[in-house]
């Protein structure tokens, strides 16, 4: 009965020791599973402040970038409005030479049918004049100075026509480059087109 008694407690004791050592094993998993939520809570933490690092310069950046564009648009604006400024003043002085070619033009083919006129009734008359008269150098030289006059006149209107075309070229390429550019102050186009209208009819 002794021996019985001691084969029981024997396998108690073997049976203690095994939970023994079962719960040692897991108590070193706990310890294992708690660091490694340390080192995992401590990466978390350096992944946080990493984030916020970087979203404190995404916003520096962001800034830096929105003053830089606020400045560009600035200056291109102020040179917008430089140019644009520029070409209504250019504008405005061709059309003021168109203006005074024009006029210079309508004398010129007004002295033109006068200095024709002249001839013609230079010529009509030459042909009831006597033999006499028609001989007589200063008639003759006054003819052929009429014709001269004539002919300068003509050259003048030809070189008036040709500054005219080339003036309208240039109103057509300010025309287009406004057109392009949007201005944000349309053209005054009654007197404007008006005036080139009857620069062109004439």
């Amino acid at each position: 009965m002794n021996q019985i008694l001691f084969d029981q407690m024997r396998t108690n004791a073997l049976y203690n020791i095994e939970c023994c050592y079962a719960h040692l094993a897991e108590a070193k998993l706990c310890r294992k599973n708690r660091k490694l939520e340390h080192q995992n809570l401590g990466r978390f933490l350096r992944i946080d402040e990493l984030a916020l690092s970087h979203e404190k310069k995404l916003f520096q950046l962001k800034e830096s970038l929105d003053q830089i564009a606020a400045e560009e648009k600035e200056k291109t604006d102020h040179k917008i409005n430089s140019l644009q400024r520029k070409a209504r003043h250019r504008k405005k002085k061709i059309l003021k030479e168109i203006e005074i070619a024009s006029d210079r033009l309508k004398h010129a083919n007004e002295s033109i049918e006068i200095s024709q006129l002249s001839l013609q009734s230079a010529a009509d008359q030459s042909r009831f004049e006597t033999l006499s008269l028609q001989s007589d150098s200063s008639f003759i030289f006054n003819t052929d100075k009429i014709k001269d006059q004539l002919q300068r006149t003509k050259d003048r209107a030809e070189k008036m026509r040709m500054k005219k075309n080339e003036w309208e070229k240039t109103i057509n390429d300010l025309r287009k480059i406004e057109e392009a550019r949007k201005t944000r102050s349309p053209l005054r186009k009654n007197g404007s087109s008006a005036m080139i209208k009857n620069i062109m009819e004439s």
